[in-house]
């Protein structure tokens, strides 16, 4: 069987890179007995995979996780026993068991959903700023590649932006860098350029707040149960 969980990355654990999540997660894994999968071969690992990476800085609430399992284990005892060794600021959210032969979804993520807020004393932005932006056919912005500096239209990649209670914060789905698309940095940049709106990423406090699939569904749907 597998185990599907979500879980946060809080506070000061926002500034620890992918890589030291992964070990993190994987020695808290180790120490919670969970009865993890191993691959075969000269060097075996456990076999687990990771949703796409979050941008350093930003805290999240939207980690998922795909844990392969070698005897059977209830979500709630799983949650339980791994929240247990976690450090703060780290913990399991949700857990959904799942049979072997259900596809895996981790790789059709596709969007990203943000809470952006402004710092006190901030000029915020308005309606007319976001609808000046979502009208445009064209946001051509350089995005950071592989290859170095790339200019690509964004328009695309912003897939709902919402100004929330009074024009308080926005809420942002963005396409994810992982399938082309972009960081909530380069939207700032882009109000920046096109609106007139002068924010950076250091007026506002950014917070992943979930990941969708390709088709805008949840990532831990009722269809994961097969």
């Amino acid at each position: 069987m597998r185990m599907l969980i979500r879980f946060n990355k809080e506070n000061d654990l926002r500034f620890i890179s992918h890589l030291d999540m992964i070990h993190a997660m994987e020695r808290a894994l180790r120490r919670a007995d969970i009865p993890m999968a191993y691959s075969k071969g000269f060097s075996p690992h456990a076999k687990i995979s990771f949703s796409a990476p979050t941008p350093l800085g930003i805290p999240s609430s939207a980690e998922y996780m795909d844990v392969h399992l070698v005897k059977p284990l209830s979500a709630e005892i799983f949650v339980q026993r791994l929240n247990s060794v976690l450090p703060d600021d780290m913990h399991v959210l949700e857990a959904i068991e799942m049979d072997d032969d259900v596809p895996g979804v981790l790789g059709k993520a596709a969007i990203g959903c943000y809470t952006i807020r402004p710092y006190e004393g901030v000029q915020w932005i308005s309606q007319s700023h976001i609808d000046m932006l979502m009208g445009m056919n064209d946001i051509i912005m350089e995005k950071r590649t592989k290859k170095g500096l790339k200019e690509i239209n964004i328009r695309p990649c912003i897939k709902e932006l919402i100004l929330m209670q009074d024009g308080q914060y926005i809420t942002a789905k963005l396409l994810l860098p992982s399938v082309g698309g972009i960081n909530p940095d380069i939207l700032l940049k882009a109000f920046d350029a096109y609106t007139g709106a002068e924010l950076n990423i250091d007026d506002v406090a950014i917070h992943k707040d979930d990941v969708l699939l390709e088709d805008g569904c949840a990532i831990m749907g009722n269809n994961l149960h097969g």
